[in-house]
């Protein structure tokens, strides 16, 4: 669920600053980039877990051009949201291993 709802959310924010006048697309786009993630992630379980990464990727798509309207470009920000997209990235590494 993390790395979904973390992909979702550095892709949102990081298009909505990008092309702050497509609001639509960047929402768009989000919510695509965090189902397929969740179901790719998801899947490396049961139908549960592929169930709730799908739901929240889909949320955190949703959710995060707003997120990135309203912080309208900080610098500091845009880092963290990198670093958070790096950590999911991780952390979906390191589950796949697991497995």
């Amino acid at each position: 669920m993390v790395a979904a709802g973390g992909l979702a959310l550095g892709t949102g924010i990081i298009f909505i600053n990008l092309y702050p006048f497509y609001f639509l697309e960047a929402t768009l786009f989000s919510v695509i980039i965090g189902g397929i993630s969740g179901i790719l992630f998801g899947n490396l379980f049961d139908y549960q877990t592929l169930l709730s990464g799908y739901i929240t990727g889909l949320m955190m798509g949703i959710m995060a051009p707003m997120v990135g309207a309203a912080a309208y470009e900080g610098v500091m920000f845009l880092i963290m949201i990198e670093i958070f997209i790096l950590s999911s990235f991780c952390i979906a590494a390191s589950s796949a291993y697991k497995t």
